[in-house]
């Protein structure tokens, strides 16, 4: 389905047509179908995320043992195959679910080890907080602007962002070899 293809589920055949939807020359029911959608789909984006992360937790809490390889990949391909196949029927909401629910579960026993390391707690609160923050941002972005980012590659985008506080030098990493050459490599 490409951009000049209407969507069948926000469509009425009164208002079919098939020029894109832009800010000049959108109708109220155009705009309404839109955001419609773009509710629903941020709804489900934090139904799977919130789900992830509680088995995710599970998995700390209950410290159960790593997926072996061949479990996480037949489970993540299985799966993304699963979504694939029923993309189209009731039971594709189930298939993303558990998906992510899997997603979860073989991040539990990363973030356990994480979490070990002296330290770990403040890199995963770090990561955690960065990519939160980088979503908001740039959905923030996307919704007041109201133009179509897709052209830019926004993972590209949203990658760099979050990097690009991680990595300049503050003042409570000074002392350390890092911020001396990060000073000795700006002009004067």
């Amino acid at each position: 389905m490409n951009s000049m293809t209407p969507i069948p589920s926000t469509t009425r055949p009164e208002t079919a047509h098939s020029a894109p939807i832009a800010a000049g020359n959108a109708t109220p029911a155009d705009v309404a179908g839109t955001s419609r959608v773009l509710r629903n789909t941020y709804a489900l984006l934090s139904m799977t995320l919130l789900f992830s992360a509680a088995i995710a937790a599970a998995s700390v809490a209950f410290q159960l043992p790593a997926p072996g390889i061949l479990l996480t990949l037949g489970g993540y391909f299985g799966l993304l195959f699963a979504v694939y196949k029923f993309k189209n029927s009731g039971w594709a909401l189930p298939a993303v679910f558990a998906l992510t629910g899997f997603m979860g579960y073989s991040l539990g026993p990363v973030l356990a080890k994480s979490l070990a390391l002296p330290g770990g707690a403040q890199v995963v609160t770090m990561a955690l907080a960065a990519t939160g923050a980088t979503f908001l941002a740039l959905s923030a972005w996307v919704l007041t602007t109201r133009r179509d980012f897709s052209f830019m590659g926004l993972s590209y985008l949203s990658s760099k962002l979050t990097r690009w506080p991680l990595t300049r030098p503050s003042p409570a990493r000074c002392g350390a070899w890092a911020c001396r050459d990060s000073r000795r490599a700006r002009p004067r």
